[in-house]
Protein backbone atom coordinates (compact mmCIF):
# COMPACT_ATOMS: atom_id res chain seq x y z
CA UNK A 1 0.00 0.00 0.00
CA UNK A 2 1.32 3.68 -0.62
CA UNK A 3 0.38 6.99 1.08
CA UNK A 4 2.27 10.15 -0.49
CA UNK A 5 2.60 13.47 -0.52
CA UNK A 6 1.94 16.05 -2.62
CA UNK A 7 4.08 19.70 -3.13
CA UNK A 8 2.26 22.42 -4.38
CA UNK A 9 2.68 26.12 -4.09
CA UNK A 10 -0.48 26.99 -1.87
CA UNK A 11 -2.86 28.91 -2.71
CA UNK A 12 -2.03 30.93 -6.22
CA UNK A 13 0.15 27.97 -7.87
CA UNK A 14 0.30 27.09 -11.55
CA UNK A 15 0.86 23.45 -12.86
CA UNK A 16 4.33 22.87 -12.78
CA UNK A 17 6.26 19.17 -14.48
CA UNK A 18 4.94 16.17 -14.20
CA UNK A 19 1.66 17.25 -15.22
CA UNK A 20 0.14 14.77 -17.59
CA UNK A 21 -2.27 15.62 -20.19
CA UNK A 22 -5.31 15.20 -18.08
CA UNK A 23 -4.22 17.12 -15.52
CA UNK A 24 -2.96 14.50 -13.02
CA UNK A 25 0.20 15.37 -11.04
CA UNK A 26 3.25 12.90 -10.87
CA UNK A 27 3.76 11.84 -7.51
CA UNK A 28 6.51 9.74 -4.96
CA UNK A 29 4.88 6.65 -3.38
CA UNK A 30 5.54 5.90 0.08
CA UNK A 31 5.02 2.88 2.17
CA UNK A 32 3.61 1.36 5.21
CA UNK A 33 5.47 3.62 7.71
CA UNK A 34 4.75 6.91 5.66
CA UNK A 35 0.71 6.09 5.77
CA UNK A 36 1.33 5.88 10.25
CA UNK A 37 3.22 9.19 9.83
CA UNK A 38 0.58 10.72 7.87
CA UNK A 39 -2.44 9.80 10.03
CA UNK A 40 -0.41 11.09 13.12
CA UNK A 41 0.36 13.88 11.60
CA UNK A 42 -4.01 14.74 11.25
CA UNK A 43 -4.63 13.45 14.73
CA UNK A 44 -1.87 15.53 16.22
CA UNK A 45 -2.80 18.63 14.42
CA UNK A 46 -6.39 18.36 13.53
CA UNK A 47 -10.17 18.13 15.10
CA UNK A 48 -12.22 15.73 13.40
CA UNK A 49 -15.25 18.17 12.47
CA UNK A 50 -17.39 15.61 10.94
CA UNK A 51 -17.27 11.79 10.63
CA UNK A 52 -20.12 9.92 8.26
CA UNK A 53 -21.84 6.86 9.49
CA UNK A 54 -24.20 4.61 7.50
CA UNK A 55 -24.92 7.05 4.72
CA UNK A 56 -26.30 4.45 2.90
CA UNK A 57 -28.83 3.08 5.10
CA UNK A 58 -32.48 3.65 5.37
CA UNK A 59 -32.41 4.71 8.57
CA UNK A 60 -33.84 7.77 10.01
CA UNK A 61 -32.16 10.88 8.26
CA UNK A 62 -29.26 12.83 9.43
CA UNK A 63 -30.82 16.42 9.73
CA UNK A 64 -27.91 19.26 9.48
CA UNK A 65 -29.25 23.07 10.88
CA UNK A 66 -32.51 24.11 12.29
CA UNK A 67 -35.74 25.84 12.87
CA UNK A 68 -36.53 28.33 11.50
CA UNK A 69 -34.76 27.99 8.24
CA UNK A 70 -32.00 30.51 6.94
CA UNK A 71 -30.22 29.31 3.85
CA UNK A 72 -26.56 29.61 4.84
CA UNK A 73 -25.77 29.95 1.20
CA UNK A 74 -27.45 33.30 -0.01
CA UNK A 75 -29.36 34.53 3.41
CA UNK A 76 -32.49 35.64 1.42
CA UNK A 77 -35.21 36.49 3.29
CA UNK A 78 -38.11 34.75 0.77
CA UNK A 79 -36.62 31.84 0.38
CA UNK A 80 -38.60 28.46 0.15
CA UNK A 81 -37.28 25.56 1.34
CA UNK A 82 -39.43 22.64 -0.55
CA UNK A 83 -36.93 20.33 -1.82
CA UNK A 84 -34.85 17.82 -0.09
CA UNK A 85 -31.60 18.52 0.05
CA UNK A 86 -28.91 15.99 0.70
CA UNK A 87 -25.53 17.90 1.90
CA UNK A 88 -23.58 14.44 -0.19
CA UNK A 89 -25.19 14.56 -3.62
CA UNK A 90 -27.92 11.41 -3.52
CA UNK A 91 -26.16 10.08 -6.89
CA UNK A 92 -23.47 8.78 -4.30
CA UNK A 93 -25.74 6.61 -2.34
CA UNK A 94 -25.94 9.47 0.43
CA UNK A 95 -29.79 8.37 1.99
CA UNK A 96 -29.29 9.74 5.02
CA UNK A 97 -27.18 13.31 5.28
CA UNK A 98 -29.46 15.73 4.69
CA UNK A 99 -29.81 19.83 5.44
CA UNK A 100 -31.95 22.63 6.32
CA UNK A 101 -30.71 24.96 5.44
CA UNK A 102 -30.37 25.40 1.41
CA UNK A 103 -32.92 26.65 -0.08
CA UNK A 104 -34.66 25.57 -2.96
CA UNK A 105 -33.00 27.77 -5.15
CA UNK A 106 -29.79 27.28 -4.37
CA UNK A 107 -30.74 23.41 -4.53
CA UNK A 108 -31.19 23.72 -7.89
CA UNK A 109 -28.25 25.49 -8.49
CA UNK A 110 -25.88 23.17 -7.20
CA UNK A 111 -27.98 20.41 -9.35
CA UNK A 112 -25.60 22.06 -12.22
CA UNK A 113 -22.25 20.82 -10.33
CA UNK A 114 -23.46 17.79 -8.95
CA UNK A 115 -24.03 16.79 -12.88
CA UNK A 116 -20.93 17.75 -13.71
CA UNK A 117 -19.67 15.28 -11.20
CA UNK A 118 -22.01 12.12 -12.35
CA UNK A 119 -20.54 13.20 -15.43
CA UNK A 120 -17.21 12.71 -14.47
CA UNK A 121 -17.63 9.44 -12.98
CA UNK A 122 -20.16 7.66 -14.63
CA UNK A 123 -18.25 5.03 -15.89
CA UNK A 124 -17.29 3.73 -11.97
CA UNK A 125 -20.87 4.65 -10.63
CA UNK A 126 -22.26 2.16 -12.97
CA UNK A 127 -19.80 -0.53 -12.75
CA UNK A 128 -19.64 -0.22 -8.45
CA UNK A 129 -23.56 -0.39 -8.38
CA UNK A 130 -23.44 2.74 -7.01
CA UNK A 131 -27.06 4.56 -7.95
CA UNK A 132 -29.45 7.58 -6.49
CA UNK A 133 -32.92 8.71 -7.01
CA UNK A 134 -32.85 7.56 -11.27
CA UNK A 135 -31.41 4.35 -10.17
CA UNK A 136 -27.79 3.06 -10.96
CA UNK A 137 -26.61 5.15 -14.04
CA UNK A 138 -25.82 2.96 -17.90
CA UNK A 139 -22.41 3.72 -19.19
CA UNK A 140 -23.70 4.32 -22.93
CA UNK A 141 -20.80 4.31 -25.71
CA UNK A 142 -21.60 7.42 -26.80
CA UNK A 143 -24.09 7.41 -30.14
CA UNK A 144 -23.57 3.45 -30.12
CA UNK A 145 -26.11 0.48 -29.05
CA UNK A 146 -23.17 -0.78 -26.90
CA UNK A 147 -23.67 -0.06 -23.39
CA UNK A 148 -22.83 -1.14 -19.25
CA UNK A 149 -25.43 -1.71 -17.09
CA UNK A 150 -26.75 -3.60 -14.03
CA UNK A 151 -29.14 -6.12 -13.69
CA UNK A 152 -30.10 -7.70 -10.55
CA UNK A 153 -26.20 -6.96 -8.97
CA UNK A 154 -24.61 -8.03 -12.18
CA UNK A 155 -22.67 -6.46 -14.36
CA UNK A 156 -24.12 -6.99 -18.00
CA UNK A 157 -21.71 -5.86 -20.84
CA UNK A 158 -23.28 -5.53 -23.59
CA UNK A 159 -21.36 -5.12 -27.07
CA UNK A 160 -22.78 -5.02 -30.37
CA UNK A 161 -20.91 -5.49 -33.80
CA UNK A 162 -18.64 -2.86 -35.61
CA UNK A 163 -18.91 -1.20 -31.74
CA UNK A 164 -15.87 -2.25 -30.18
CA UNK A 165 -15.06 -1.20 -26.73
CA UNK A 166 -14.33 -3.88 -24.73
CA UNK A 167 -10.63 -5.77 -24.09
CA UNK A 168 -10.57 -9.28 -22.85
CA UNK A 169 -7.22 -10.52 -21.68
CA UNK A 170 -7.82 -14.11 -20.44
CA UNK A 171 -3.93 -14.57 -19.46
CA UNK A 172 -4.57 -12.15 -16.56
CA UNK A 173 -8.35 -13.16 -16.93
CA UNK A 174 -9.37 -9.71 -16.84
CA UNK A 175 -12.00 -7.53 -19.14
CA UNK A 176 -10.97 -3.88 -19.81
CA UNK A 177 -13.70 -1.39 -20.85
CA UNK A 178 -12.90 1.66 -22.67
CA UNK A 179 -15.18 4.89 -22.98
CA UNK A 180 -14.95 8.18 -23.14
CA UNK A 181 -16.13 10.14 -20.16
CA UNK A 182 -19.34 12.57 -20.57
CA UNK A 183 -18.25 16.21 -20.89
CA UNK A 184 -17.91 17.60 -17.79
CA UNK A 185 -15.81 20.90 -15.58
CA UNK A 186 -12.94 20.12 -13.59
CA UNK A 187 -13.62 23.20 -11.80
CA UNK A 188 -17.21 22.57 -11.19
CA UNK A 189 -16.22 19.66 -9.79
CA UNK A 190 -14.14 20.61 -7.50
CA UNK A 191 -16.87 23.59 -6.40
CA UNK A 192 -19.15 20.45 -5.47
CA UNK A 193 -16.55 18.96 -3.53
CA UNK A 194 -16.04 22.39 -1.77
CA UNK A 195 -19.77 22.72 -1.37
CA UNK A 196 -20.15 19.38 0.45
CA UNK A 197 -17.52 20.36 2.88
CA UNK A 198 -19.03 24.00 3.40
CA UNK A 199 -22.32 22.16 4.44
CA UNK A 200 -20.64 20.10 7.21
CA UNK A 201 -19.23 22.73 8.77
CA UNK A 202 -20.56 24.06 12.71
CA UNK A 203 -22.04 27.32 12.88
CA UNK A 204 -19.39 29.69 14.39
CA UNK A 205 -16.98 28.51 11.34
CA UNK A 206 -18.86 30.10 8.94
CA UNK A 207 -17.54 33.77 9.30
CA UNK A 208 -14.09 32.43 8.14
CA UNK A 209 -15.29 30.70 4.58
CA UNK A 210 -17.10 34.14 3.53
CA UNK A 211 -15.05 33.91 0.54
CA UNK A 212 -16.06 30.10 -0.37
CA UNK A 213 -20.00 31.61 0.53
CA UNK A 214 -19.77 33.98 -1.80
CA UNK A 215 -17.71 31.68 -4.53
CA UNK A 216 -20.34 29.01 -4.06
CA UNK A 217 -23.79 31.51 -4.42
CA UNK A 218 -22.54 32.70 -7.58
CA UNK A 219 -23.73 30.62 -10.69
CA UNK A 220 -20.78 30.48 -13.05
CA UNK A 221 -17.79 28.08 -11.68
CA UNK A 222 -15.33 31.23 -12.09
CA UNK A 223 -17.28 34.33 -10.80
CA UNK A 224 -16.19 35.05 -7.48
CA UNK A 225 -13.25 32.01 -7.17
CA UNK A 226 -11.51 31.99 -4.30
CA UNK A 227 -8.02 31.80 -5.41
CA UNK A 228 -6.24 31.81 -8.59
CA UNK A 229 -6.38 28.85 -11.36
CA UNK A 230 -3.18 26.38 -10.78
CA UNK A 231 -4.50 25.94 -6.51
CA UNK A 232 -7.51 23.57 -7.10
CA UNK A 233 -5.33 20.39 -6.59
CA UNK A 234 -7.74 17.01 -5.22
CA UNK A 235 -6.01 14.09 -4.18
CA UNK A 236 -6.86 11.33 -5.90
CA UNK A 237 -6.89 7.60 -4.67
CA UNK A 238 -8.50 4.50 -6.80
CA UNK A 239 -9.15 0.85 -5.29
CA UNK A 240 -8.76 -2.21 -7.25
CA UNK A 241 -11.97 -3.48 -5.44
CA UNK A 242 -15.23 -2.93 -6.81
CA UNK A 243 -17.68 -1.31 -4.71
CA UNK A 244 -14.78 -1.27 -1.80
CA UNK A 245 -16.37 2.00 -0.30
CA UNK A 246 -20.62 0.55 -0.73
CA UNK A 247 -21.85 3.82 0.77
CA UNK A 248 -20.42 7.36 0.32
CA UNK A 249 -18.03 8.36 3.59
CA UNK A 250 -17.22 11.75 4.21
CA UNK A 251 -14.86 13.40 6.68
CA UNK A 252 -13.74 16.90 7.74
CA UNK A 253 -10.54 17.89 9.62
CA UNK A 254 -9.65 21.43 10.52
CA UNK A 255 -6.01 22.63 11.80
CA UNK A 256 -5.62 22.64 15.66
CA UNK A 257 -1.95 23.94 15.42
CA UNK A 258 0.37 26.12 14.28
CA UNK A 259 1.63 23.63 11.76
CA UNK A 260 2.31 24.56 7.99
CA UNK A 261 -0.86 22.74 6.51
CA UNK A 262 -4.27 23.98 5.22
CA UNK A 263 -6.90 24.89 7.92
CA UNK A 264 -9.44 22.49 6.82
CA UNK A 265 -9.42 19.61 4.78
CA UNK A 266 -12.36 17.45 2.63
CA UNK A 267 -12.41 13.43 2.41
CA UNK A 268 -14.69 11.90 0.28
CA UNK A 269 -14.77 8.53 -0.58
CA UNK A 270 -17.65 6.70 -2.69
CA UNK A 271 -17.62 3.42 -4.74
CA UNK A 272 -13.88 2.21 -5.14
CA UNK A 273 -12.71 6.07 -5.47
CA UNK A 274 -11.17 9.09 -2.96
CA UNK A 275 -11.14 12.41 -3.54
CA UNK A 276 -9.38 15.26 -1.04
CA UNK A 277 -9.60 18.91 -1.39
CA UNK A 278 -7.74 21.51 0.93
CA UNK A 279 -11.67 24.06 1.26
CA UNK A 280 -10.70 27.57 0.47
CA UNK A 281 -10.21 29.49 3.49
CA UNK A 282 -7.88 32.74 2.50
CA UNK A 283 -8.74 34.38 6.21
CA UNK A 284 -7.40 31.32 8.10
CA UNK A 285 -4.42 30.21 5.48
CA UNK A 286 -2.90 33.73 4.67
CA UNK A 287 0.27 32.69 6.09
CA UNK A 288 0.68 29.98 3.96
CA UNK A 289 0.07 32.00 0.67
CA UNK A 290 3.30 31.72 -1.49
CA UNK A 291 5.26 29.33 0.52
CA UNK A 292 5.95 25.35 -0.33
CA UNK A 293 3.02 23.96 1.73
CA UNK A 294 3.67 20.03 1.86
CA UNK A 295 -0.53 18.67 1.69
CA UNK A 296 -0.73 14.95 3.10
CA UNK A 297 -3.14 12.11 1.53
CA UNK A 298 -5.12 11.30 4.70
CA UNK A 299 -4.84 7.81 4.71
CA UNK A 300 -8.65 6.17 4.15
CA UNK A 301 -9.51 2.88 6.30
CA UNK A 302 -8.18 0.82 3.15
CA UNK A 303 -4.84 2.10 3.61
CA UNK A 304 -4.46 1.85 7.19
CA UNK A 305 -6.08 -1.78 6.80
CA UNK A 306 -4.61 -3.19 2.98
CA UNK A 307 -5.88 -6.67 4.28
CA UNK A 308 -9.78 -5.46 3.84
CA UNK A 309 -8.80 -5.61 0.16
CA UNK A 310 -6.89 -8.11 -2.11
CA UNK A 311 -6.29 -5.47 -5.24
CA UNK A 312 -3.81 -2.38 -4.77
CA UNK A 313 -4.21 1.39 -4.48
CA UNK A 314 -3.22 3.95 -6.93
CA UNK A 315 -3.05 8.04 -5.84
CA UNK A 316 -2.21 10.87 -7.92
CA UNK A 317 -3.31 14.32 -7.96
CA UNK A 318 -5.43 15.97 -10.45
CA UNK A 319 -5.57 19.81 -11.04
CA UNK A 320 -9.46 21.14 -11.05
CA UNK A 321 -9.02 24.47 -11.69
CA UNK A 322 -9.97 24.21 -15.54
CA UNK A 323 -13.70 25.69 -16.38
CA UNK A 324 -13.89 24.03 -20.17
CA UNK A 325 -15.38 20.89 -20.55
CA UNK A 326 -13.41 18.14 -21.36
CA UNK A 327 -14.58 14.35 -22.09
CA UNK A 328 -11.35 11.65 -21.36
CA UNK A 329 -10.82 8.75 -22.24
CA UNK A 330 -11.30 6.26 -19.66
CA UNK A 331 -10.39 2.42 -18.91
CA UNK A 332 -11.91 0.20 -15.84
CA UNK A 333 -10.69 -3.51 -15.79
CA UNK A 334 -12.94 -6.17 -14.33
CA UNK A 335 -11.41 -9.24 -13.11
CA UNK A 336 -13.50 -12.87 -13.64
CA UNK A 337 -12.49 -16.20 -12.61
CA UNK A 338 -13.55 -18.35 -15.56
CA UNK A 339 -14.99 -17.70 -19.21
CA UNK A 340 -17.40 -19.46 -20.72
CA UNK A 341 -19.97 -19.52 -24.04
CA UNK A 342 -23.81 -19.40 -23.83
CA UNK A 343 -25.89 -21.11 -26.40
CA UNK A 344 -27.06 -18.48 -28.61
Amino acid sequence: MASEQLDQIYPYSEMGPGEDANGRIERQVFGEEKIVEDFTFYWDNYDFLFISQGLGSDAEPIMLGSEPRICRFCSRPNATFSKTAHVVPRLLGNKRLVCLFECDECNTRFSFIEDDLSKRFRGILSVCEVGGYNGIPRLVMGAQRSRVGNVDGHVHIHQYLGEPFIEINDAAQQIAINYRSDSYRPLAVYKCLAKIAYSLLPDNELENFQELRHWLSAPDVEENMVYAKGSYVCSRSILAARSAFKEPRVLLLRRKTEAESPYCIFLLCFANTSMQISVPCPRMDKRLIGKQVSVRFFPHIYMLKPWLIQGAIATWGEELGSSDRKSELQKIKLSYETKCTLDS
